[in-house]
Parts: structure tokens; C-alpha cells; sequence
């Protein structure tokens, strides 16, 4: 067994205090050298490090959660305002966010701030054309009804309100078939898609048949004239149908046949009344001619050729006229 040169040991010394006794003997003189030093000193010096360690540790973990505190804290406000952003992004509204407290949030907020000016800008330009659009509708002498691929009513202008006696909210959504007689609605849905499903240059119009009937909200009927067009916009298919309340335009035309048919019947009486004296006159101008023409000079036999083709002509415009007067008769429709 090789000799054992140094270490240590416990003891205690004569008054009782507890020491570690360090030693070391040197190999060649054989001298032993050792210290024992108190063990409380030791202890006492390694616990003072201890609970500094401990307490720089305590320090250290409360400032790192302050430190994450803040920092959280700021990342919170930050999702917060881009939350809000987004909500008021998604509903139109305008968004202005303020510099955030990261540089990621910070970049996300401005593109989002200008992503919502380019809405804004987008969305007034639309508005504004839109009410230009109204407004070139509602000025419109026509009554002009937009209607979807079901039919459905899509835009109602003023002077539709005014022809049928609803208003536009209370028109939209509602089947074109509503403002035709019942009678006629059934067929009139294919119609519709007829007209405005061929191609066309220009609107067609589908009919300016007194028949042709609008139907008003309280049931009552009035005759109109009606072109249809159609166009697509996005793949959807729409219909414009342009309405004219015809009832004054038949009234003048009505009262035109009648003023006609008088005006007839005054020139068949009027010519029937004149033949009889014009055949009178030719008659007595026939007789002078023939048994005192020799007592008339140059000058009468002038006048008395004169009177007799004045007569003629009259005559001859007479007959025509009642040609005329029968003709029309004939061909006048029944009332």
C-alpha cells in the first residue's frame, strides 16, 4: 500500500469547536504539516454565497417577468389595434392605425392603412357612379324595371314608381309578373326571355297592342308600350324592360278616327247634296249652249264655255270626293 501524504479530517478541538483538519507530510524529511481551520467558517462563508446567489436569482426572475410583462403587454395592444383594424376593414369602414410598438405589427398596420384607402377610394368612386346611374334613372320620362335571370325586380326608377303606384322599396325583389294582368302573367315570363334573349341591336319592343296591359297597385288596368333588352354583367343575365303608359296616345288616336269618320260623313253628305244642283247647272248650261248659243256673241260664248268646265271640273271633284267618303266606309274598322 503506497503512504498516504495528505488530506483531511474532522475533529475537534479542546474546547469543543468542530474543525477540518487539512494536512500534508512531505515524503522525504517525513514532516506532517497541518491546519484545521473551524468549520463554522466555512459554512458560514459558503451560505452568505448561497443566499446571494439565490437572491441575484430572485432579482434576475423578476425582472424577466417584468420584462415580458411589458413586452406582452405591448404585443396585446398591438393584435388589439390590428384586430380592430380588421374588423373595421371587413365592415368598410376607414382605418388609421397609430406606429405600433414592433416593427412586424408596425408593417402589417400600414399596408392595412393603405389597403383601407384604396377601399375608400374604390368604394366613393363606385358610390358615386351609382348615383349618377340613379340619377340618369330616376330623370327617365319611361318607367325602366330591371330584372334578374328569375325575373325578380332589381331596380324600380321613379317614373315606374309613378306608372304603377309602388314604391321602389316595396317593388324590389318581387316577380315582374306583378305589374301584367293575371291573365296574362303566366305567359309572360317567357315572353320576357323570348324578346330579351335574342340577339339585338337595339331594345325590342314587344308590343304597342292596346291589348298590352300594366296592372297598378290598387288592380286597375292601362294600356303601354314596352321594349325589353337583356345584357350580362359577371356571367349574371339581366333584363331592362322601358314601359310607356299609351292611354293618352290611344285617346288622341281614338278621338282622330272619330274626328275622320265625321269629317267623312260631312263630305258624303256635302258632295251627295251639291250633285243634284251641279247637274242642274250643266243641264241649263247644256240648253243655253244649244238653242241661244247663236245669240251670244265672242265674249258670252266665252264665258258660257268657261261656266259649263268650271261645272264639269266641280262635278268631277264631287264624284271623286263621295269615291273617296265610300271608300273609307268600307274600309273602317268596327268600333
Amino acid at each position: 500500500n503506497k503512504a498516504v501524504h495528505s488530506g483531511t479530517f474532522d475533529g475537534t478541538t479542546l474546547d469543543g469547536t468542530p474543525v477540518l483538519t487539512v494536512y500534508s507530510r512531505h515524503p522525504a524529511t517525513g514532516w506532517t504539516v497541518a491546519i484545521g481551520v473551524p468549520r463554522a467558517d466555512l459554512t458560514g462563508e459558503l451560505r452568505n454565497k448561497l443566499l446571494m446567489l439565490a437572491l441575484l436569482t430572485v432579482v434576475l426572475l423578476v425582472f424577466t417577468y417584468l420584462l415580458a410583462w411589458r413586452h406582452g403587454k405591448r404585443i396585446t395592444e398591438s393584435v388589439g389595434l390590428l384586430v380592430k383594424a380588421s374588423v373595421d376593414l371587413g365592415q368598410g369602414r376607414p382605418v388609421h392605425l397609430p406606429p405600433l410598438r414592433f416593427d412586424e405589427a408596425d408593417q402589417l398596420g400600414a399596408a392595412m392603412t393603405h389597403a383601407s384607402s384604396s377601399l375608400c377610394a374604390a368604394h366613393h368612386d363606385l358610390a358615386s357612379k351609382e348615383a349618377l346611374w340613379r340619377a340618369v334613372l330616376d330623370t327617365a320620362m319611361d318607367g325602366i324595371v330591371v330584372v334578374d335571370a328569375l325575373q325578380n325586380i332589381v331596380s324600380f326608377n321613379r317614373a315606374a314608381c309613378a306608372l304603377f303606384g309602388r314604391g321602389a322599396d316595396e317593388a324590389m325583389g318581387m316577380p315582374l309578373g306583378i305589374l301584367v294582368p293575371s291573365a296574362v302573367r303566366e305567359g309572360h315570363a317567357g315572353l320576357v326571355a323570348r324578346y330579351g334573349g335574342e340577339p339585338a341591336p337595339r331594345p325590342r319592343t314587344m308590343g304597342q297592342d292596346p291589348k298590352l296591359h300594366g296592372v297598378r297597385r290598387d288592380g286597375s288596368e292601362f294600356p303601354i308600350e314596352a321594349s325589353i333588352s337583356s345584357v350580362s354583367v359577371d356571367g349574371q343575365q339581366f333584363y331592362t324592360v322601358i314601359v310607356r303608359d299609351i292611354s293618352r296616345q290611344l285617346s288622341i288616336q281614338e278621338a282622330l278616327v272619330r274626328s275622320n269618320i265625321e269629317l267623312q260623313q260631312f263630305a258624303f253628305a256635302a258632295s251627295h247634296d251639291m250633285r243634284s244642283p251641279l247637274r242642274s247647272i250643266l243641264g241649263f248650261l247644256s240648253i243655253l249652249a244649244k238653242y241661244h248659243a247663236a245669240g251670244l256673241d265672242p265674249r258670252g260664248l266665252d264665258l258660257l264655255g268657261r261656266a259649263r268646265r268650271a261645272a264639269e271640273q266641280l262635278d268631277s271633284l264631287t264624284e271623286d270626293l263621295l269615291a273617296y267618303a265610300r271608300l273609307e266606309g268600307d274600309h273602317r274598322p268596327e268600333g
